[in-house]
């Protein structure tokens, strides 16, 4: 029975695993350049951010259309909480529970 329920679980695992690697696209389009950030909106023009030049193509300038990809990185997630919960755990062993003294 564990057996049945193990595996009901890893192919579950595996499931998700797929979707979170699907990737999902935008089409991004460069206003201008303001300093070291560009400012860029959504193909609607609904949404604008601005995002370092840096990060983007060199040459980068005003009227680019850029399409982003963006995946789910679930390794990274994972070591970031694992890297948290160990702060929160050495926190944790060095407070007595007592007040704050300033």
């Amino acid at each position: 029975m564990k057996a049945a329920a193990d595996a009901v679980a890893a192919a579950d695992a595996e499931s998700e695993m797929k979707a979170q690697a699907a990737n999902s696209e935008a089409l991004f389009i460069v206003d201008r350049i303001e300093g070291d950030f560009a400012v860029l909106f959504t193909e609607d023009g609904e949404h604008g951010f601005d995002l370092p030049v840096s990060l983007l193509p060199e040459g980068v300038s005003d009227g680019w259309h850029l399409r982003a990809t963006f995946t789910r990185d679930v390794e990274a997630e994972q070591k970031k909480i694992a890297e948290l919960t160990e702060r929160r755990r050495r926190l944790a062993a060095d407070d007595d529970g007592g007040d704050i003294v300033l």
